[in-house]
């Protein structure tokens, strides 16, 4: 259930791109990843 709400961050933090874009960047990557592996 967490992963959806981390996939919901992570879209929005995707096109907002702010100051924190190295560090959301690289949880985005993450998220993108375990989307993938679970389809």
């Amino acid at each position: 259930m967490d992963t959806t709400v981390r996939l919901a961050a992570c879209g929005e933090t995707m096109g907002i791109q702010l100051l924190d874009h190295i560090v959301i960047g690289h949880q985005c990557y993450e998220c993108v990843d375990i989307t993938q592996n679970k389809k």
